[in-house]
């Protein structure tokens, strides 16, 4: 009896798609009998592993062959994927990438330690380099290349008129500021972003791409050049995921348990959607962050460590003025190191005080007088005071965690990790968990006190953004003493895939054509806020299902330009540098075992493993 017996759709449709994936399934297994002979160029312990190596490899298309014999036998799972055109390409162009992506991390692999690379990358800046490369990649690839806001707008504008005519004022109609002058307007949003926005702002009034109309991809009218959006967030969250892995690593953590921890907050957090805007958090993360490391981990009585601190945290409150209230445990390490020698800690604190002066009293003060007529004046109104703050705080404060519409833990499930091991952190590591810690908690109730707590029709709380990397690092505590226990760690992994399909649903979809799909089910913000039918997840469900169904368009710049090369290039170059990333770090974690055991002067591990609370101040054995 023949196959397509009762079936409505003709035979030559079945037999189209099945030889398709019948070519390309032969021309994968032709090269994988060439990996194989490449691979066995490079590893050094004979046929066997280089065999074994390609089998392996080759698993996703082999596993997809009886998938698609059964579809292809199933008259309902015929007739869905014959009918489906998205569901078709992903069956068939899905386990020949995974493949590619396999072998050509087997291959690297097998040349970073064929030639050697992997003990020259035991400089201490080679992983977070390769990190930072990786993330690019990544990021540039799945930003949407237009802006999402009108906030954003407004610190587009201010790029503009600074490259346009030197000036913070912007020329175009907007929203008025209380006390600003009659003849200019100005945005009342940090000065840092646009200023980080000037050089892609130069590229592209030289060599372009010139700024899209709107389409149902991006339905929000965009002028403003895609590589403002393609450059400066991407690279700012990039830099973050490096400097992320420095810190987990100044913390004691292996290279193995930091890149987890890159993984979770470059992956698995929002971090990921807002690397795709132009909002003032990205930035305002780096530089805070950034003034932490160095700090606590850039040399105790450094008066030029000191200053480049002072210059970062001016940086983060020319972001976020709010910062400035943040960032009040950093004083603890500050007093510590005059308490502890005060004639030689005078330095490193005026150097740290000039730094702060430097680029906070220009980035904040002198804008806001500009603006204002004040230096302590932002222009947010009432947001800027204690008018702001909520009558009943309790309400934020329980929906900045909880909320089903904006909750930072739904959105973020390894920040409960995070959470839940800073015991962990505090018993070996005391002065850092009590710094890490206290931004946390003063974040989480400056935020959750004012009236706007859920940071307006975004993703996610976009306030608390700032303080993912100083959630997620104690995560490396409970990663450290459970290395050897299966449970806790795939339960971290458990939670690590959660946050990466939960953050994919606003990176491949515009999180604006979630809240219209919302609108259109007659929803307000207080059915968003606490009724979980009504979240912006279930919103962007909806749209996953419309993509796969009717072929709606992604948010995503480069695929919507140039297509499958574009999505290619992008799979290859991140597996890639992410493959000499992690090959690197755990050669550099090897080679620091080796220094510490007393062969030559150790150089990279600063102090002892986080899991050996009772090592604190000894050299690692």
């Amino acid at each position: 009896m023949s196959l397509e017996q009762g079936r409505t759709t003709p035979l030559r449709v079945s037999r189209a798609w099945l030889a398709d994936f019948i070519v390309v399934a032969v021309s994968l297994l032709t090269w994988t009998l060439l990996f194989r002979l490449l691979l066995s160029r490079l590893v050094s312990n004979g046929r066997s592993v280089s065999s074994a190596r390609a089998t392996t490899s080759a698993s996703p298309l082999l596993l997809s062959a009886p998938f698609l014999l059964a579809s292809y036998l199933s008259d309902e799972a015929y007739h869905y994927l014959s009918t489906n055109p998205i569901p078709r390409s992903l069956v068939l162009w899905a386990p020949p990438l995974a493949m590619l992506a396999w072998q050509e991390a087997a291959l690297v692999w097998a040349a970073l330690h064929h030639s050697h690379l992997g003990s020259r990358g035991r400089m201490r800046n080679a992983p977070p380099l390769l990190i930072f490369a990786a993330f690019a990649a990544l990021y540039i690839f799945t930003a949407g290349g237009h802006l999402y806001s009108p906030d954003e707008r407004e610190m587009y504008l201010v790029t503009s008129d600074i490259a346009e005519r030197g000036s913070v004022a912007t020329h175009v109609a907007e929203p008025r500021l209380d006390g600003a002058p009659s003849s200019n307007s100005y945005s009342k949003y940090g000065l840092v972003p646009s200023l980080l926005a000037l050089p892609p702002y130069w590229i592209s009034k030289l060599v372009g791409p010139a700024p899209d109309p709107p389409s149902s991809a991006f339905p929000i009218p965009n002028g403003a050049y895609p590589l403002v959006d393609l450059l400066t967030g991407p690279l700012v969250t990039a830099a973050t995921c490096a400097l992320l892995y420095s810190t987990a690593r100044r913390l004691g953590f292996r290279a193995s348990t930091s890149l987890i921890l890159i993984a979770a907050y470059g992956l698995g957090t929002s971090a990921w959607v807002y690397s795709k805007t132009f909002f003032s958090q990205p930035p305002a993360t780096l530089f805070l962050l950034l003034s932490i490391y160095l700090l606590v981990f850039g040399g105790k009585q450094s008066p030029r460590v000191h200053a480049l601190a002072g210059i970062s945290l001016g940086l983060a409150v020319g972001s976020r003025a709010e910062i400035a209230i943040l960032a009040f445990p950093l004083a603890v390490p500050l007093a510590l190191s005059l308490k502890r020698d005060g004639q030689k800690a005078w330095k490193p604190l005026l150097a740290f005080a000039v730094g702060l002066a430097t680029t906070g009293g220009t980035t904040l003060a002198w804008y806001n007088y500009v603006k204002t007529g004040s230096v302590f004046a932002t222009g947010h109104g009432a947001q800027g005071t204690i008018a702001g703050f909520s009558s009943e705080p309790y309400v934020g404060l329980f929906g900045a965690l909880f909320s089903p519409g904006f909750g930072f833990l739904l959105y973020n499930p390894v920040v409960l990790l995070g959470i839940l091991s800073f015991p962990l952190l505090a018993r070996a590591r005391p002065l850092e968990a009590r710094l890490l810690g206290g931004m946390l908690a003063l974040a989480i109730l400056f935020y959750g006190s004012i009236d706007e707590w859920f940071g307006g029709f975004t993703w996610g709380n976009r306030y608390l953004v700032i303080v993912l990397p100083l959630a997620i690092l104690p995560t490396g505590a409970l990663l450290e003493r459970c290395r050897h226990t299966f449970l806790p760690r795939l339960l971290a992994m458990g939670v690590l895939l959660l946050g990466i399909l939960i953050s994919l649903l606003a990176v491949l979809f515009d999180f604006n054509n979630g809240w219209l799909d919302l609108w259109d089910r007659h929803a307000n913000i207080d059915l968003v806020l606490w009724d979980p039918h009504f979240s912006p997840i279930g919103a962007h469900l909806r749209l996953l299902h419309d993509f796969l169904y009717t072929g709606a368009k992604l948010d995503l710049y480069l695929y919507y330009k140039l297509g499958i090369p574009a999505l290619l290039v992008c799979l290859l170059v991140f597996t890639g540098l992410s493959t000499l990333a992690v090959g690197t770090a755990l050669a550099s974690d090897l080679d620091e075992l080796y220094t510490s055991s007393g062969h030559h002067e150790p150089t990279a591990r600063l102090r002892p493993p986080i899991s050996d609370p009772a090592s604190v101040g000894s050299v690692e054995t």
